[in-house]
């Protein structure tokens, strides 16, 4: 449903309200498209509970970009993403936040390796449960900015920043908190990373 209202003295038109729906999943929006010599947006959307198997579509518009092969399954969305703007190369920005979520085809702990098993993460398997995911983003032209990211899953905690291009260029960097290091296992990581629980590490690449 929607409801829009023309300014002619303004050339603008009002979005008062744009409800798109998905399955279970309803996106609400509200702002205006300017007319003019180019057209111009300015324009919220937020999203609420939203089942991810309804909207999974839409996570590249809110900064969310999957590893190649991988899909999300069960678990629920929630967001806000603005616009504003030429049409042509609009600016993006917003936050989202993915909870009992499951990563298919992709382990994250895994990328850890050795480690990430002493402490009894499930690092063999090919799916990575996710019982917490949220950032904050932001894209200007063809680069996506990631911020205040924190993903959640069983036996560890991961936090950090960084982007990726269109092109898919990645650099990204931050922590892997393990929540389940024992005193050995913290002994250990002190002496390799100057703490015992903390593994900081970076990404780079396609």
């Amino acid at each position: 449903s929607f409801r829009l209202q023309y300014d002619s003295t303004a050339n603008r038109l009002n979005v008062q309200e744009f409800r798109l729906g998905s399955g279970n999943a309803v996106a609400h929006t509200k702002g205006h498209l300017r007319f003019g010599k180019s057209t111009a947006a300015s324009l919220e959307t937020r999203i609420q509970d939203a089942p991810l198997a309804d909207v999974a579509r839409l996570l590249p518009a809110f900064g969310a970009r999957l590893p190649a092969g991988s899909s999300l399954s069960a678990g629920t969305l929630a967001g806000e993403l603005q616009v504003s703007g030429p049409v042509a190369h609009p600016s993006r920005r917003g936050h989202l936040e993915v909870r009992n979520a499951r990563l298919a085809n992709y382990n994250v702990a895994g990328q850890l390796g050795g480690i990430a098993r002493m402490v009894g993460v499930d690092t063999g398997g090919k799916d990575t449960a996710i019982e917490q995911f949220k950032t904050a983003f932001a894209t200007e032209r063809d680069y996506t900015t990631l911020t205040d990211l924190l993903l959640v899953i069983p036996g560890m905690n991961i936090t950090g920043e960084g982007g990726f291009s269109d092109a898919g260029n990645l650099n990204f960097q931050g922590t892997a908190t393990l929540t389940r290091a024992g005193a050995a296992v913290g002994s250990l990581l002190q002496k390799v990373t100057g703490a015992s629980t903390v593994i900081p590490f970076m990404v780079t690449g396609t």
